[in-house]
């Protein structure tokens, strides 16, 4: 017996991607008020610290980002086609 997936995934996975692409414009636009993380002449060791946090958190963001849109979407999204398939067709 099958049990169907409801909603289908590939709907959430659509959801998912355009959430990516907001957080991509806020990134960037993140990046873009902080002139690239670039801190004052004068700066203490903890805005230091916090920037290359945000750096490192923006780093991984990107490369969560790439891995779930590029690796586990389109697995994500072959598996439920097999599945509707294998139904469809009472494999």
């Amino acid at each position: 017996m099958v049990v169907p997936i409801v909603p289908p995934v590939r709907n959430r996975v659509k959801e998912l991607e355009e959430e990516h692409t907001l957080l991509g414009k806020e990134l960037r636009n993140f990046r873009s008020i902080t002139q690239e993380y670039a801190l004052q002449a004068g700066s203490c060791a903890q805005c230091k610290a916090l920037y290359d946090l945000l750096v490192e958190f923006g780093n991984e963001l990107v490369l969560h980002i790439h891995l779930e849109n590029n690796v586990l979407f389109p697995k994500v999204v072959a598996v439920e086609k097999e599945l509707e398939n294998r139904s469809l067709f009472g494999r």
